[in-house]
């Protein structure tokens, strides 16, 4: 009865909520009571039920609809004026419902889920509360049986005496749950099974044989599923062993080096492997036995060995090991043992200790000497240090000699190794002095080089000193040439070689010193010539590159200029030509070659035969003129083709310049001197100026005179197109011309027809014409003389002026 009373307070407590009531597709909203109800107005309910629900409180899907229903237990109570109003509490959108204000609610379209249903019913002055639970079961449908399945999948195979887990876990019931697991052996040895109910199987202990398990799953609604997994268990796995030597302590292989006194040496093969482990070992010996030797414990992983000799000589001690594993698999090795005789001691030298000797002493005996425990096998001597190297006679015995020996301190080591192999060293400083210091003597002879030779070498090796000459230094006069230049830097050495020679004399200073730094120096003078092969050399610029010009094709151009010059030339029949240089232009990029060629003119058959036995000719030659040979290679179109070539001409320039200026050797023009220039005729007609014809001052005044007069001509037409016509002097130019052309106009209109005949001689000239030609006095008054009235004259002078233009043009 009070947990009636509770129940019923516990609806009224949840009256006070307002609940909204949806769908799936409409939404029903059950507004709450919004006016509350005073606790003064809620009673308890009676004791005994005055209403219930009528209704089922589970169903099975799929079901159209359910029904509740408030039924009242007295019907006399159900005649009153009551109201209802159904609200959901939980599952809200589980269910459908028309109206919630009446008597029974009719629910439709439900849905899987537990839905929580209250009703409250009222009078007007009392409330009363109502829960009813509503569970929708979902609809049943035809049960899938389970699938059984294990893993690893078969068929697994093992060795035995190994573990073998089956893992039936992954076995599975898509509408339900796996209830049970059942194995079992299918075949196979006797084995007796752990745990047969569970998912997981554990097998141990498995001998050698096939085995074939099952397993069977039962799901919640007892449907099973049987699968089965092959199981192959091979004979345990056994590898052969690994044998193993060394010596105990160490875990060197191989081989092992010992040094007497030694008095047992023990050899281990416990690290020698087995899976299964060695059941048996066995030692022997494998060497030629002529070195004695005792051991012990053939038979056992260690081998105790004593009474070793040295066997240096005969040979190393060699022992086998074979071992043997339960399965009797077999494996062997060796090793080697080299005994050396007790540790050598470190031999003693002495190179004889510190002496000097003084000059011109310059070679002296070194003795050394050395001790050992055993036997010394070499010697030797050496120098580490000293102005300059000696000579060492005899380096490799006890007894040396050094020769070659300059003023200094010279450091020599005496070195010895005995039968062991162990060596020691001593030194010993030997110095050479000299009683009374010399100075040294500088000597270079003076020498003459003849271009085109391009090296010249300045010899000073002759210097003299008591003591050596230890420094040498070359130095040009201020006035040498530039170009000329020390090549591989030996302007430090006793022989200086130039390069760049041009011709002239030039001095170069020679300067010597000895050990004590005394000095001496001489001039040396180097002559340079330019020689007939230099001054009829032949340049020629080539369109090429220059590493292209191969030896191949340096032999094929040499043999085209000798052939084409000993064709054009009568008294030779064999043209030699040498090459003198060959270089690329930097700034146009030409490939520059410069030669000369010989010949011999008095025996062309016996130069013939000297050439088939060797390839230089022996006797003086003479040099073809570079201005012959250059005019005859000009005309060789076929070899220009071939070898691309721009220009030929002579090396120098050997134009005269009309004996007033030097031809450049370089543009192979004239370079006239002041006041002089170059004919403007003969260099635009040949290119290039080859003379100084002319002089400066005649061709100014010359060139002023016709600038003269061409502004005067000027000057006059401008005046006369412009009609303007000043008053002329009596001895003006142009007025007397203008008076003598009118008067002969004037008296051609009264001669006779034929009366003269054009002349046709060129050899009369125009002054010849102009002798009859009267003079100013006869045309012109005393008072005027060649000055006319403008106004009275201005007709006829424009029609004389016309006459005049046209016929002087004519003329």
């Amino acid at each position: 009865m009070i947990s009636s009373r509770l129940f019923c307070l516990v609806l009224i407590l949840f009256s006070r909520i307002s609940l909204v009531l949806s769908t799936s597709d409409d939404v029903a909203t059950v507004p709450l009571n919004e006016t509350e109800t005073n606790s003064s107005n809620l009673h308890e309910a009676p004791l005994e039920i005055l209403f219930y629900i009528e209704g089922p409180e589970q169903v099975q899907l799929p079901i159209e609809n359910v029904k509740l229903k408030v039924v009242f237990n007295n019907s006399a109570q159900g005649n009153g004026n009551w109201t209802y109003y159904w609200e959901t509490v939980e599952g809200i959108g589980l269910s459908y419902a028309e109206a919630f204000d009446k008597e029974e609610i009719v629910l439709s379209t439900l849905k899987n889920g537990t839905q929580h249903f209250r009703v409250t019913i009222s009078d007007g002055k009392n409330q009363y509360h109502k829960d009813h639970i509503l569970n929708v079961l979902s609809e049943k449908h035809a049960n899938i049986p389970p699938k059984a399945n294990i893993k690893p999948n078969g068929p697994i195979t093992e060795y035995e005496h190994n573990n073998v887990v089956l893992d039936g876990e992954g076995s599975l019931d898509t509408d339900g749950k796996i209830a049970s697991y059942e194995w079992k052996l299918k075949k196979g040895p006797t084995l007796q099974l752990p745990s047969m109910n569970t998912p997981i199987l554990t097998l141990t202990s498995l001998t050698v044989g096939n085995y074939t398990f099952s397993l069977t799953v039962t799901d919640d609604n007892g449907a099973k599923d049987e699968t089965e997994i092959d199981i192959v268990i091979l004979e345990e796995r056994d590898d052969p062993p690994k044998a193993k030597i060394s010596r105990c302590g160490d875990s060197s292989t191989g081989s092992i080096t010992v040094r007497l006194p030694l008095e047992v040496l023990y050899l281990c093969a416990n690290s020698s492997t087995d899976d299964k482990g060695i059941e048996s070992y066995s030692w022997t010996r494998k060497d030629n036995t002529q070195n004695p030797l005792d051991y012990t414990g053939s038979s056992s992983s260690i081998l105790t060995l004593t009474n070793m000799k040295a066997n240096e000589l005969l040979g190393p001690y060699i022992f086998h090991l074979e071992v043997t594993d339960t399965k009797k698999q077999q494996d062997s090795t060796q090793i080697n043992i080299f005994v050396n005789k007790a540790e050598n001691q470190r031999p003693e030298a002495n190179a004889g200790g510190n002496r000097t000797i003084y000059l011109p002493e310059v070679s002296t005996i070194l003795e050394g000497i050395a001790k050992d425990d055993g036997t010394i096998v070499s010697y030797l001597w050496s120098q580490i240090d000293g102005p300059s190297t000696a000579t060492i006679i005899n380096g490799d015995n006890v007894k040396a000699t050094v020769a070659d020996l300059k003023e200094g301190l010279y450091q020599f080591r005496f070195n010895v190794t005995d039968d062991g192999g162990l060596q020691a060293s001593d030194d010993l400083f030997l110095t050479v002095a000299r009683s009374k210091n010399l100075p040294p003597v500088a000597h270079a002879e003076n020498i003459t080089v003849v271009l085109p030779t391009n090296i010249a070498i300045l010899n000073a090796s002759k210097s003299s000193d008591d003591a050596g000459v230890v420094g040498y230094q070359w130095i040009p006069y201020e006035n040498v040439p530039a170009c000329i230049m020390p090549l591989d830097r030996s302007d430090d050495k006793p022989v200086l070689l130039l390069g760049g020679l041009v011709p002239g004399k030039f001095l170069f200073n020679l300067t010597v010193w000895d050990q004590a730094q005394e000095t001496n120096w001489t001039i040396v003078e180097l002559t340079v010539e330019s020689g007939q092969e230099q001054k009829n050399s032949v340049e020629i610029y080539m369109k090429q590159n220059l590493v292209d010009i191969t030896y191949h094709l340096r032999r094929k151009l040499e043999a085209r200029l000798g052939a084409a010059l000993s064709s054009q030339i009568a008294e030779v029949t064999n043209v030699f030509v040498h090459f003198n240089e060959f270089g690329q232009q930097a700034e146009s990029g030409l490939l520059r070659v410069v030669f000369h060629a010989e010949y011999d003119p008095e025996s062309a058959v016996e130069m013939r035969d000297t050439l088939k036995r060797q390839s230089t000719p022996k006797k003086a030659l003479k040099v073809v003129d570079a201005l012959k040979a250059a005019e005859i290679l000009q005309h060789e179109e076929s070899m220009i083709r071939e070898f691309s070539i721009i220009k030929i001409h002579s090396l120098y320039c050997y134009l005269d310049c009309s004996g007033h200026g030097v031809c450049n050797n370089f543009t192979k023009e004239c370079e006239c001197e002041d006041y002089w220039m170059s004919n403007l005729f003969s260099a635009f007609k040949r290119g290039s100026k080859q003379d100084c014809e002319w002089s400066t001052l005649y061709f100014s005044f010359f060139v002023i005179m016709v600038f003269t007069f061409m502004v005067s001509i000027g000057l006059h037409c401008f005046f006369k197109k412009k009609g303007y016509n000043p008053r002329r002097s009596r001895f003006s130019l142009f007025c007397c011309l203008r008076a003598a052309k009118e008067t002969i106009n004037k008296r051609k209109k009264f001669r006779k027809k034929k009366r003269y005949e054009p002349l046709k001689s060129d050899d009369i000239k125009k002054d010849d014409i102009l002798i009859n030609i009267p003079s100013s006095s006869e045309l012109l008054s005393d008072t005027e003389e060649c000055l006319f009235d403008a106004r009275k004259n201005r007709p006829p002078l424009k029609l004389r002026e016309r006459s005049f233009t046209n016929d002087s043009l004519d003329s």
